[in-house]
């Protein structure tokens, strides 16, 4: 299964300047099969479901109820839309970010381990660092942590591809690195691979 960042790196070659027309459903189906979100989901159901039908079934009186159905209907409902939460996010970064250049300035990768930060970090790593941002408004540094599928290629002196938000200096998505398969030669060397 690809990932959110993968597909937007898809969307973006076949849409390079927004206002792109991005459906949520394919980002939703990703975002809730994407690791993280099935664990997230998982954790809502199977803790979260019970004790709200554990308030509905409680003998005691209406306000203890109530207090119990709140809390537990509040913390079922957000994780439980969470990945849609993501999806949704990303689908508006889509549609409204620029494509910019940025250059890895500093980088440090963590490779595959049981206890790493993120879920996604145990199958392709982490890679934490800064990387400078050409942005309409000025050049700016800012801090990224990555752990996305291209994590381990993400060193120092690295072009990558990024999304950034129009009217700010912020990085909206990752979208790689811009050999990978952004240019013609990155393009070139992935077919060669396959």
């Amino acid at each position: 299964m690809r990932s959110i960042e993968e597909y937007g790196r898809e969307v973006v070659a076949a849409q390079p300047t927004p206002r792109r027309r991005v459906a949520l459903w394919p980002l939703v189906y990703l975002s809730y099969g994407s690791p993280s979100g099935r664990v997230v989901t998982g954790v809502g159901l199977v803790l979260g479901l019970p004790v709200v039908v554990v308030g509905v079934l409680a003998n005691g009186g209406l306000p203890e109820r109530i207090v119990l159905l709140s809390i537990s209907g509040v913390m079922t409902a957000a994780l439980l839309s969470g990945a849609g939460v993501r999806a949704w996010r990303m689908r508006e970064a889509l549609r409204r970010g620029t494509v910019s250049d940025g250059l890895v300035i500093r980088s440090k990768w963590f490779g595959p381990r049981l206890r790493a930060a993120t879920l996604d970090a145990q199958e392709h790593g982490m890679a934490r660092g800064t990387w400078r941002v050409s942005h309409p408004l000025g050049d700016f540094d800012e801090a990224f942590e990555s752990d996305a599928a291209w994590a381990s290629s993400l060193r120092r002196g690295t072009h990558v591809r990024l999304l950034v938000d129009p009217n700010r200096q912020r990085v909206l998505m990752d979208l790689g690195p811009r050999t990978s398969q952004n240019s013609p030669v990155g393009r070139l060397v992935e077919r060669v691979r396959e």
